[in-house]
């Protein structure tokens, strides 16, 4: 009998005549979404009917007959299939009542037990074969299952088995909406709408990349048939998430490549002049990195650089060689920080190296206000201020330049996609350069930088101290202490990181917590707190006095897990290491290390978790942070690097930046391709891909 399409039916008479997509449909027209799953399924974040198609299983179970049952032991998972000997609803005197279902099969008698189940005696009533799946366990002349996932049958090989006899999908699903609810009303889905599935990519691009058709993909992702159909799937549709990704990045780095900016007047004695303004010597990475942003200088088309350097590498020195530039040209910059005390030490740093070459530098930030405010506004629209340094403030529709050529964005990776875009639209096609010192592994830099031409410093300039790394437990606090002691007796700074300002919990020590007892540990040596709650101008000073030692010891959270440069600090305390990650971990001890003592890293944990213990270790052996971030991405993820406020990139639903390196690699190539030989994906046999890449980032232009 043929299937009725239940996407399009019972609707006004107008549009059974001129259908919609049947995929961008409201779930309530799905066959099974009632109204207590309709809210179930939005709280998933599930809306349309192709949302509910991409919701793709997060597991799967073999629930066919390959094991035999002799070889299923008591407590391991089997299944059986047979005749319905007897179903009855025992109710007990005290305790509740229980469905028995006795069946004929080819193991003996077989027999599924639910308790508080009565609604199974009206669904068994009158049928002739069931399979049972579940724990198995034998008694005297029977097996026994309890609480089995079960399915009426009409034979051995009904194609129409969803829950047992084949290779079973679980959804992440909750309250009414059951795995078993889930599992019935996508396989219903994939009958109604597969046919309307259309495959963006050519038979020439599927033939190269070895992928199957978008049907078979989806079919098979939700409920394949075998395991290599499983492979096969999955390939496809992690693809098809990279290729797109990847596709639009190429795009916005074809139309960017196509701007002409001004070039900035660029000679050899640029590098030499800048090199007189400070009062060290380049080290090789620096001059590697500052080669290249004079070479995008010198190209006529806009820079869009990514620096990413080890902390301590000497990014600030590559930014402000850029900075230079723009200014010796007689053009702008500014330069943006994720926070009050970042751009602070910027705005202090770039006035030193400019003030013999003539150029103003200017600060925007939360704490500068009145007449100070005004002053550094009216000379940026002017022109009479060379370089502006901020935070998101800088942001602000009443901040204008004359002539902005030159935006350098630190710890880009704070700021998102959109924030980025608002502060370069003040300028027609100004350079742009990107520095991160959280070390990004390729494949999640390929994905979220892909449009960026990439640099790597690697290595820390000369002279600085060693650090080591030493993790111990809380009972062994009051050794960490006595060598903090011992590092301020002799001169030197200590940081002591908290993961919260007050008590979220048992076993964690806050930063308050910690404040007040460093104050009687340590005394006479001066201890001060910080965290975000403080206003920035608080926070400056506290930071002004640690900088100038007046300070000895600091409390913190991860408000300095970026920018803080103190030279003088030897000793990083870290208490409940194990609630930060790898990454964030590496970001601290860069604290640490800057000058020339040798400087020391106190995990203080009690982690009996396998992954925190595993992330502590890796984080002991090595200080290497490219590697420590590749650590990182295996063991927890990429994290919500998707969202809309961070990076304006959706969140992956299928592939995984850890495991799928070798696709993202091949999508990229063929994105390239395709850009290369078809820029604005205008030829016929990519207006599929160009509608579905309009349709995956409506946000973005094309």
């Amino acid at each position: 009998m043929k299937e009725r399409n239940t996407i399009t039916q019972d609707r006004p008479e107008q549009e059974k005549k001129n259908p919609p997509n049947p995929l961008a449909q409201p779930l309530r027209f799905v066959k099974g979404v009632g109204p207590k799953r309709l809210l179930e399924l939005e709280r998933l974040g599930i809306h349309t009917v192709q949302d509910l198609l991409f919701h793709f299983p997060r597991r799967y179970e073999d629930r066919t007959l390959a094991r035999k049952p002799a070889e299923t032991a008591d407590g391991e998972k089997g299944l059986v299939e047979g005749r319905v000997l007897r179903a009855k609803l025992i109710r007990t005197r005290r305790g509740p009542t229980i469905f028995r279902l006795e069946l004929e099969t080819n193991i003996g008698l077989a027999v599924g037990l639910w308790f508080r189940s009565d609604y199974l005696e009206e669904t068994f009533k009158g049928v002739g074969r069931v399979a049972l799946f579940g724990r198995w366990v034998r008694k005297p002349g029977e097996v026994q299952l309890i609480h089995p996932d079960y399915e009426i049958i009409s034979a051995d090989s009904d194609p129409k088995r969803i829950h047992t006899g084949r290779i079973v999908p679980f959804y992440a699903c909750g309250g009414d909406l059951t795995p078993r609810v889930l599992r019935s009303i996508e396989y219903q889905l994939l009958l109604d709408v597969l046919p309307y599935i259309e495959d963006p990519l050519p038979p020439d691009t599927r033939r190269s990349q070895e992928i199957e058709n978008r049907r078979f993909a989806f079919k098979s992702i939700h409920f394949p048939k075998t395991d290599e159909e499983l492979k096969k799937a999955y390939r496809r549709l992690v693809f098809d998430e990279f290729f797109f990704i990847q596709l639009l990045l190429m795009s916005r780095k074809h139309k960017r490549v196509s701007k002409v900016s001004a070039k900035t007047p660029w000679n050899a004695a640029l590098v030499e002049d800048f090199q007189k303004l400070l009062p060290f010597s380049f080290t090789d990475p620096q001059r590697t990195a500052i080669e290249a942003v004079s070479a995008d200088l010198r190209a006529g088309a806009a820079m869009h650089r990514l620096l990413q350097g080890e902390v301590g590498s000497g990014k600030t020195t590559v930014a402000a060689f850029a900075l230079y530039a723009a200014a010796r040209s007689g053009r702008q910059g500014v330069l943006l920080a994720p926070t009050e005390i970042l751009a602070q030490q910027h705005f202090i740093t770039l006035s030193r190296i400019f003030a013999a070459a003539g150029h103003s530098v200017g600060l925007i930030c939360r704490g500068i206000s009145g007449v100070d405010r005004e002053r550094t506004l009216q000379a940026a629209a002017s022109g009479d201020l060379s370089i502006l340094v901020g935070t998101h403030a800088v942001f602000q529709d009443e901040i204008n330049f004359k002539d902005l050529a030159m935006v350098v964005v630190d710890e880009q990776h704070k700021f998102g996609v959109f924030q980025r875009k608002k502060l370069t639209d003040k300028s027609a096609a100004p350079h742009v350069l990107a520095m991160t010192a959280t070390p990004i592994p390729q494949t999640l830099a390929l994905t979220l930088y892909g449009d960026m031409d990439v640099t790597l410093m690697k290595g820390r300039p000369s002279g600085r101290g060693r650090v080591h790394t030493i993790w111990v437990g809380p009972a062994q606090r009051e050794a960490v202490m006595a060598a903090a002691r011992q590092a301020a007796d002799e001169g030197r700074q200590v940081f002591v990181v908290h993961a919260s300002v007050d008590s979220t919990g048992k076993g964690m020590r806050s930063a308050e917590e910690g404040f007040a007892d460093l104050q009687k540990v340590l005394e006479p040596h001066r201890v001060a707190l910080i965290h975000g709650r403080m206003s920035g101008e608080e926070k400056q000073r506290v930071m002004n006095d640690f900088a100038e030692n007046r300070i000895q010891v600091l409390v913190a959270t991860t408000v300095v897990e970026v920018g803080v440069d103190v030279p003088n600090a030897s000793v990083l305390v870290i208490e409940n290491a194990e609630r930060f990650g790898l990454s964030q971990l590496h970001q601290l001890r860069g604290r640490i290390g800057r000058g020339r003592h040798e400087s020391f890293c106190y995990l203080i944990s009690d982690a009996s978790d396998d992954t925190a213990r595993e992330r502590l270790e890796a984080f002991i052996e090595t200080e290497s942070g490219f590697e420590i971030a590749e650590r990182d991405l295996r063991l927890r993820g990429p994290g919500d690097i998707w969202g809309n406020r961070q990076h304006g990139l959706p969140q992956l639903k299928i592939g995984d930046l850890a495991r799928d390196g070798a696709i993202l690699m091949k999508s990229r190539e063929e994105a390239e391709r395709w850009i290369r030989e078809d820029p604005t994906l205008s030829r016929p046999e990519h207006q599929a891909a160009r509608e579905e890449l309009r349709a995956r980032f409506p946000e973005h232009e094309l």
